[in-house]
């Protein structure tokens, strides 16, 4: 029987929960086995919109396939060779970030899934004209310096020029991101850029990062949305949900 969930009775956050820190790798097989079981439930969430009501659960094809399943691996083997120990609820919500911003593919993808530079301004342009409010200008148009679009790419969205250039250099990639923004829609690039952005709070000027929201006393899988998007908690209750079933799937019973 399918289970249903409303998103608004997440847990968001809980105080001296208990927690797996473990050495050394991630158990790989049980991971994808343990998902299998959790999918093969479709717990089923909601989260209301302005526009009506959309419906969420955790599918098989890109988590347990490739290619999202070489991602997941590609998250693990980054995770462990950067942390001496593996905090489950960590790796949870980086699954769960990647799995909503690359439109639950689990791939580097363009925004608006294009496969163009011209697909993903043309998506902006419809996107402006829903919400004029909050968008004012397109910004993947190309810049004249140089010709380059910074619209979003990768596993997490990166978007504008100034933040392509000041992620590439604290990632230690120079000016390669802000030459080559294609460079985050390639799978290594990627992983780097989601792991170690969130490790670090990168995409925050470091504000925000996995240890302020995942600690000894804390678990706040909602505001650990600020990690990724420090001004705006938009799609926060839906990357939360996803984490938590991820944090399902590696948790041993």
């Amino acid at each position: 029987m399918k289970s249903i969930t409303n998103l608004v009775f997440i847990i968001i956050v809980t105080i001296g929960s208990g927690h797996v820190l473990a050495q050394g790798r991630i158990d790989r097989e049980y991971f994808f086995k343990s998902c299998e079981s959790v999918i093969a439930k479709k717990d089923i969430f909601y989260h209301k919109t302005k526009t009506g009501t959309e419906k969420h659960w955790l599918k098989a094809d890109p988590v347990i396939n490739n290619p999202g399943k070489k991602t997941i691996e590609g998250i693990f083997d980054l995770s462990e060779s950067h942390w001496n120990k593996i905090d489950n609820r960590k790796i949870a919500y980086i699954l769960g970030t990647a799995y909503r911003e690359s439109w639950f593919t689990m791939t580097p993808i363009r925004e608006g899934k294009c496969g163009s530079d011209k697909c993903a301004i043309d998506a902006i342009d419809r996107l402006i004209e829903k919400k004029p409010e909050k968008y004012k200008t397109n910004y993947a148009l190309p810049l004249k310096e140089n010709g380059k679009s910074y619209y979003g790419r990768g596993l997490v969205q990166i978007t504008k020029p100034e933040n392509y250039r000041r992620i590439g250099k604290a990632l230690g990639m120079g000016d390669q991101l802000y030459d080559n923004p294609d460079l985050a829609l390639n799978l290594n690039t990627a992983i780097k850029i989601i792991v170690v952005g969130m490790d670090k709070g990168v995409f925050t000027h470091g504000t925000h990062t996995l240890d302020r929201y995942f600690n000894e006393t804390k678990t706040d899988w909602l505001n650990a949305r600020r990690i990724v998007n420090g001004g705006s908690m938009d799609n926060a209750r839906i990357t939360a949900a996803y984490a938590q079933k991820f944090f399902e799937c590696l948790e041993k019973q």
